[in-house]
């Protein structure tokens, strides 16, 4: 029975109407932030400890800069 219901899966012959199938495709903006965060830590020669404080500074300074 097992062997039936893979062989129907594969050829597409089971109903698949009650799936929800949801794509979704993002930015780069993301990314973008984070090679301009690694590129600011690296340019005011920051340490580890550094980095980590401006990871979380950073996006709160931005916030407060950019806020109405």
């Amino acid at each position: 029975v097992l062997k039936q219901i893979l062989f129907k899966t594969a050829l597409g012959l089971t109903d698949m109407s009650n799936r929800n199938i949801r794509i979704e495709t993002h930015s780069g903006l993301g990314m973008a932030w984070f090679v301009g965060w690694l590129f600011t830590v690296g340019f005011l020669s920051k340490g580890f400890w550094g980095g980590v404080l401006a990871l979380i500074v950073w996006p709160y300074m931005l916030g407060n800069h950019f806020q109405p």
